[in-house]
């Protein structure tokens, strides 16, 4: 995979994985400082990549 393969991915992958960055970026604001911050914000962003992802390939098989 290269960086083109990436910013080519559907728009809501990337809809989703901006959620997930504002998320994390919630999460990195209001926790105090520990590991656990970057962890949850580690995985909010993870999170809403894959649904997006998942998403976008739902999507396709209902425009019958």
């Amino acid at each position: 995979m290269n960086l083109l393969d990436v910013l080519l991915t559907s728009g809501r992958v990337w809809l989703f994985t901006l959620i997930g960055i504002a998320i994390a970026a919630g999460v990195w604001w209001f926790l105090p400082e520990s590991s656990d911050r970057l962890a949850v914000s580690g995985w909010a962003i993870t999170i809403g990549y894959l649904v997006g992802w998942m998403v976008s390939m739902l999507s396709d098989r209902n425009t019958e």
